[in-house]
């Protein structure tokens, strides 16, 4: 009801939305796997690599676990792309994409979307309902998003899986690329609030870091 009340006022006084998404793995469920599996995934290919007396991490933090065994597996980035491209390519849009690209496209909370997801199936989606939407999945291509546009804007922090550049291990997470679009992030921030759907935050990624600054 508060976000309903906010969002008629909104349009009562001709404003932008006060709202914005932020979307993570889970509104992929189903489609995609977590990162939990693709850490089992990757424990498997260390073991067929010859590897299996690697030791664990002794850390218990889920970046540190993703990026240990995400590296192992797939030292070169070129090969993690390639694997995250195999994982995703061909694969069904989600019953959370598609409701979510319906909201998107009614324009009735906002057009606007930050995710760390890799796929492209929110995008699809929107496509698939012959909407057109903005899609930044690079630092290099933030100028593109801009909270007085009346499109749909999907803001990839991570990159997505058809560049070898996207970031997947914790220093490209914590301190790399997605760095730069921590402005960005804080300048969203300012000027609304975040609605969180299937996102449960990893300490030090770009988007909580914009958060933690925030408050």
């Amino acid at each position: 009801r508060e976000i309903q009340r906010a969002c008629g006022a909104a349009a009562a006084n001709h404003k932008h939305s006060p709202f914005f998404f932020i979307g993570g793995a889970g509104i992929s469920q189903g489609s995609i796997p977590l990162a939990e599996d693709i850490i089992e995934e990757c424990k498997q290919e260390v073991t067929r690599q010859g590897r299996s007396s690697i030791p664990a991490p002794q850390s218990k933090v889920p970046i540190d676990l993703y990026s240990y065994w995400f590296e192992l597996a797939y030292p070169q980035p070129a090969d993690r792309q390639a694997y995250l491209e195999k994982l995703i390519n061909g694969r069904p849009i989600s019953h959370a994409n598609l409701r979510l690209a319906h909201i998107l496209i009614s324009g009735c909370i906002t057009k606007l979307v930050v995710t760390t997801n890799f796929d492209t199936l929110l995008a699809e989606a929107v496509h698939l309902f012959g909407e057109d939407v903005i899609n930044c999945d690079h630092p290099a291509t933030s100028a593109r998003i801009a909270l007085d546009r009346n499109e749909i804007q999907i803001l990839q922090v991570h990159g997505n899986h058809m560049f070898y550049d996207c970031c997947n291990l914790k220093d490209e997470i914590v301190q790399g690329k997605p760095s730069q679009l921590g402005s960005l992030l804080g300048g969203i921030l300012q000027e609304r609030s975040p609605l969180v759907v299937g996102y449960s935050g990893w300490a030090g990624d770009v988007i909580v870091s914009a958060l933690e600054q925030h408050l």
